[in-house]
């Protein structure tokens, strides 16, 4: 059964491939937009490309999966709350010598150092589910199995 689990698993991933190109929609519901998307006019979880490009399948006699290893994929795939603790560090600025304004800059690049805070909060993610399959996706499958039962049969 390994190249009927190996067929089956290049199914699942060209399927999660495609959730991330339509952002969800396949799957029923169009991914609720990023901010970083709104704002730079791009797509939700594909900023890096990271999270898609982390698909990895495993397959045995008996079974096909496919998933990730990213640590953020869980948040992203069933959403969540992230609490941050409240923070102090010290944060390098670099003064421009034109305009005289301050900017946050690398240690070794900045001017002059100061201690900055921010208090704790939280980010509410939403669901954006990039592992799942289609009523298509899952004929696919069926069909994958079907056909390689009626060929076993014949042998």
């Amino acid at each position: 059964m390994t190249p009927v689990m190996r067929k089956i698993a290049g199914t699942m991933a060209a399927a999660i491939e495609e959730n991330f190109d339509s952002e969800g929609a396949r799957l029923g519901a169009r991914w609720k937009p990023s901010r970083r998307a709104i704002k730079q006019g791009d797509k939700t979880l594909q900023d890096t490309e990271r999270l898609a490009g982390s698909m990895v399948t495993r397959v045995t006699r008996n079974s096909a999966e496919v998933g990730t290893n990213v640590e953020y994929g869980p948040i992203h795939q069933f959403g969540g709350t992230i609490r941050q603790n409240a923070q102090s560090r010290l944060q390098g600025f670099k003064v421009n010598k034109k305009t005289g304004q301050s900017r946050f800059a690398k240690r070794g690049k900045a001017n002059f150092e100061q201690w900055t805070s921010r208090g704790a909060y939280t980010i509410n993610m939403p669901k954006r589910p990039f592992l799942g399959l289609n009523a298509d996706d899952e004929r696919a499958i069926v069909d994958t199995i079907q056909t390689a039962l009626a060929r076993d049969l014949k042998t």
